[in-house]
């Protein structure tokens, strides 16, 4: 996830095999649901019959409380949406992980 640093905008990008297979672009009211919105559009894009992990890297170090904690907050719906897949794609098998990671911008 990469987000512009004036504007609330946020792309993904959808990696298999090491070719970007899908990206996108979301628009937010700010960065956070920009960030958000992208986070649950990308999780709504992945084939999970072929996908065993993913991976979301991103920035700014909050996201993923923000996404996990389902504290109450104007985005709610996004996060409980987006927090739902992230549950229904680990309650498909055992094995299928998904790992949070935060990259500092320089």
């Amino acid at each position: 996830m990469y987000t512009h640093r004036d504007h609330p905008y946020a792309l993904y990008f959808i990696k298999h095999n090491g070719q970007v297979s899908y990206r996108g672009l979301n628009r937010g009211i700010d960065q956070m649901q920009a960030l958000c919105l992208a986070v649950k559009t990308a999780l709504t894009s992945v084939d999970i019959n072929h996908t065993h992990h993913i991976i979301i890297w991103h920035q700014p170090r909050t996201l993923p409380e923000k996404i996990l904690m389902l504290k109450p907050h104007r985005d709610n719906h996004i996060t409980y949406n987006t927090q739902s897949l992230m549950s229904e794609y680990l309650r498909n098998h055992d094995s299928l992980t998904i790992t949070l990671c935060y990259f500092h911008r320089a």
